[in-house]
């Protein structure tokens, strides 16, 4: 007889019960610490792949420059990243910087309250990022016309099948 089976269903092998993650919000700004860099708020305009993002700088007054940020393996689960999301990054080097935090809504309504984004670069990022990184015509022409096209008879053709030809 084997005295090692434990008694009962799966309870013993489930993990303890999650708890709501009750961390307080880091706040963008100088690090006390000489080998962290400094951390900054950013809206996501473009996600390039393969973890990478481009992320606009928000400041108090406007928007500036395009960092292309990474996303580290350990927050990876912490959130869905999409355009429009709110992120802390730091700079690492030049136009490249690491993500370190992922905002909520609730957050980011809180870091609007304290003043550390500006409510009007924020949904100005926002339409930038739906409609390219500068704003500029994608190349794409949704409201073309229809082509005419003259027929064997010398008829202007609309791009209809001609039922007498077949």
């Amino acid at each position: 007889m084997n005295n090692n089976k434990k008694s009962g269903g799966n309870k013993n092998r489930r993990g303890p019960k999650r708890r709501e993650n009750n961390k307080e919000m880091p706040l963008p700004g100088p690090s006390n610490d000489p080998y962290k860099p400094d951390t900054n708020v950013g809206i996501v305009i473009q996600s390039c792949g393969s973890c990478r993002f481009n992320i606009q700088l928000l400041t108090k007054t406007a928007l500036s420059k395009v960092y292309n940020c990474s996303l580290p393996n350990s927050l990876q689960r912490q959130g869905f990243i999409v355009v429009g999301t709110h992120v802390l990054f730091s700079e690492i080097q030049g136009d490249k910087g690491e993500i370190c935090h992922i905002y909520n809504d609730d957050n980011v309504r809180e870091l609007r309250s304290l003043g550390l984004i500006c409510e009007a670069s924020a949904q100005k990022g926002k339409a930038e990022a739906k409609t390219g990184s500068s704003g500029e015509d994608l190349g794409f022409d949704f409201t073309a016309g229809e082509k005419t096209v003259a027929g064997k008879d010398g008829e202007e053709d609309n791009g209809d099948i001609d039922m007498d030809i077949l």
